[in-house]
């Protein structure tokens, strides 16, 4: 199971620095590690067939910094927690029967592990963990808040956006568009608006539109909070990133924006389907 070829080209532009990367649910994804090999890997998950062909695909490397840690993350350490391994979580799903098969894993948090593998600094931090994120950010708020020892953080959106960017104040945060979605929206669009081609920065309208419309349906939409003390137009052409999605002050506004949401109903269909499919493959 591979991450989308979006996600991949907003890593492969930032990282050319990064030193250490967290895969928080990283099934059995090496694909940042194809990007960038002359870093340290931290990743988590606990998924058996997930991590049966991790570990494969790891002892044909050769040379890596990779940690696989088999447990998940969540804001407390307990042990024996129910997995549902058909819809990857450790909570049933809200709209996909959940099975119980026996399996059980531990859950640690994350500002635990930090301290007790000595960590002083994350690049980069990815979480998708299946409706457990906000969990996982809270049993890591001292790392990446208090401690704001984190210059850049991806997170799969369960619950609604409003709750990340609230939280984690110390991030700037960007929704993070698929080209083609983009090129589409352009297609229709008869304004000068400058389109991002990668990054949306959130603000309430997008917000908005997220947490009322998207979260509502099911469908998910991973955000980039990016920490404000990084120069992230150094990193980042400005031409991957835009402010508003449109200018809703137009007449045309509404219906843009019933259209825009709609994307993402279907988007986040999509989605679901495609992970309901491959979920069979480690189920």
């Amino acid at each position: 199971m591979s991450l989308e070829k979006e996600e991949l080209d907003i890593f492969s532009k930032l990282s050319p620095a990064f030193k250490v990367v967290f895969d928080v649910g990283s099934r059995d994804d090496i694909d940042y590690f194809e990007i960038k090999k002359d870093c340290e890997y931290h990743l988590f998950e606990p998924n058996l067939k997930a991590i049966a062909s991790l570990k494969k695909k790891i002892s044909e490397l050769g040379s890596h910094r990779i940690i696989l840690n088999e447990f998940g993350l969540s804001d407390k350490n307990k042990d024996d927690c129910v997995y549902y391994s058909n819809v990857q979580s450790f909570i049933p799903h809200w709209n996909t029967a959940s099975f119980d098969t026996g399996e059980r894993f531990s859950l640690r948090k994350l500002d635990d592990y930090v301290d007790s593998q000595e960590i002083s600094f994350i690049d980069f931090l990815k979480i998708d963990v299946e409706g457990m994120d906000y969990q996982v950010i809270l049993g890591g708020t001292n790392t990446i808040k208090n401690k704001n020892k984190i210059s850049f953080i991806q997170i799969e959106c369960s619950g609604g956006c409003r709750q990340y960017v609230e939280l984690l104040s110390n991030f700037t945060f960007y929704l993070m568009m698929e080209p083609k979605l983009l090129e589409l929206i352009n297609t229709i669009n008869d304004t000068k608006t400058d389109f991002n081609k990668s990054l949306v920065k959130l603000d309430d309208w997008v917000i908005n539109l997220l947490d009322k419309k998207l979260s509502k349906t099911g469908g998910v939409a991973n955000i980039l909070g990016v920490n404000k003390n990084i120069d992230f137009s150094s990193m980042i052409q400005e031409k991957y990133l835009v402010s508003n999605v449109i200018d809703k002050n137009k007449p045309y506004g509404k219906c843009m924006r019933l259209y825009f949401a709609g994307l993402y109903l279907i988007k986040g269909w999509y989605r679901q389907i495609r992970k309901t499919i491959k979920t069979f493959l480690f189920a």
